[in-house]
């Protein structure tokens, strides 16, 4: 997470980048004002970590797969406004997903907050990130796949992605400080209104498989084509993660 803030804020020098990732350690990942607001905490063999986007909980680990694209403050892909900015990406998502025969959308803003009202009494479901799509989001049926979050930066913007592959998104709520019973709820609704691309694909999918497949899409639809390339140049791993007083 460190190193995706470092990435937002050497994009003006660097170019738009976008980095997939993933961790064989399960950890929780908790956005700014969700940890400040419920103190979140993970048990023990869970690692917490504090990402820079906001949003609720993520629990990552096998079978979970990120997504980070920095861009530019000056990128034809940014509007200037907050919610519209996730347009495309959803787009780009939606449409990936459709080519590995998963039956997915965008979810517009006013579906979005029909939704929200629905649920809005309770309080448990912010704690997770998959409890409740958000504008421009992605879902199969009433089951949110892709979950985004962004951060701004005076050079940039970036976004960040997650889907689960194949593990499904109701594990974080055995994550979360919670009595049993309100974790047996979160993970009840996280079960019913959240899911993992195997849970909605015909046929096996493969993290490679979803790599392509949002490459493919994005060429389609905004003429963008990714090419491999190493991370710009900045403070080691060491330095980020060990940084001197």
């Amino acid at each position: 997470m460190r190193l995706t803030d470092v990435l937002v804020r050497s994009v003006a020098v660097h170019g738009p980048s976008a980095w997939w990732h993933s961790t064989n350690q399960a950890t929780l990942l908790v956005g700014p004002s969700a940890h400040r607001a419920h103190r979140l905490d993970a048990p023990v063999g869970i690692r917490l970590v504090r990402r820079p986007t906001g949003g609720g909980a993520v629990l990552v680990g096998p079978g979970v797969l990120g997504l980070d694209v920095a861009l530019p403050r000056t990128h034809p892909l940014l509007t200037g406004d907050v919610t519209e900015d996730y347009r495309w990406l959803g787009a780009v998502w939606a449409t990936a997903l459709t080519q590995l025969a998963i039956p997915a959308r965008s979810i517009g803003i006013d579906e979005s907050r029909s939704v929200a009202a629905v649920h809005r009494e309770y309080a448990d479901v912010a704690l997770a990130c998959f409890g409740i799509p958000a504008p421009y989001e992605v879902v199969s049926g009433d089951r949110k796949l892709v979950g985004m979050s962004q951060v701004r930066r005076s050079g940039g913007v970036l976004f960040s992605s997650a889907v689960h592959v194949d593990v499904s998104p109701c594990s974080v709520a055995s994550a979360l400080p919670l009595t049993t019973s309100r974790r047996k709820r979160l993970a009840h609704h996280l079960t019913r209104y959240a899911g993992s691309l195997a849970d909605a694909s015909p046929q096996p999918v493969t993290p490679f498989d979803v790599r392509r497949a949002f490459r493919s899409s994005l060429l389609a639809l905004n003429g963008i084509k990714l090419r491999d390339g190493r991370w710009p140049q900045g403070p080691t791993v060491e330095e980020i993660l060990d940084p001197q007083p």
